[in-house]
């Protein structure tokens, strides 16, 4: 399945793979490449990639808080962005299509998981479409509530993941 691949911390060489299969994941509703970029040079510590050989074909990205509402779009720009924050918030998590259904997410949210324990945070947080939320409870993640966010014209809903 996801044999081959490895996970690791964000390059800035990753950038273009990065905004591609943001693009290709998300079309218009995902971050502009700016932003990417914004994430990549300010807080490299929350964005991790899976490469297969030596080619990105996924990510997961994201920025810190010390409280524990996400309902701020100007979060995505890192605007409100502390690293010290106790609370990690998952902006994007992404596998290129050809590589999706073949346990890459996983990957990359056991590494993100562990790493956000490690750097002794207390909650991962994010919004994502409904039909997202099964995939997210097999990450531990519980669902809270309707998102107060409206992004791309979306109903979007919050899930968090307490961590130990």
């Amino acid at each position: 399945m996801s044999e081959g691949v490895h996970v690791r911390q964000v390059r800035l060489a990753d950038l273009d793979a990065c905004a591609h299969i943001e693009d290709v994941c998300y079309g218009g509703h995902g971050a502009t490449r700016n932003r990417i970029e914004r994430r990549i040079r300010e807080y490299p510590e929350g964005f991790w990639v899976a490469v297969s050989g030596n080619r990105v074909i996924g990510f997961v990205n994201s920025g810190c808080v010390v409280q524990d509402d996400i309902g701020d779009e100007r979060l995505k720009d890192l605007d409100g962005h502390n690293p010290a924050g106790t609370n990690r918030v998952i902006f994007s998590l992404a596998v290129q299509p050809s590589f999706q259904g073949l346990g890459i997410s996983r990957l990359l949210m056991d590494r993100f998981i562990r790493e956000s324990t490690r750097s002794g945070k207390v909650l991962i947080l994010l919004i994502c479409r409904r039909k997202h939320v099964p995939l997210y409870e097999r990450f531990g993640f519980v669902y809270r509530r309707p998102a107060l966010a409206s992004y791309g014209g979306f109903k979007w809903h919050e899930m968090a993941r307490p961590l130990s």
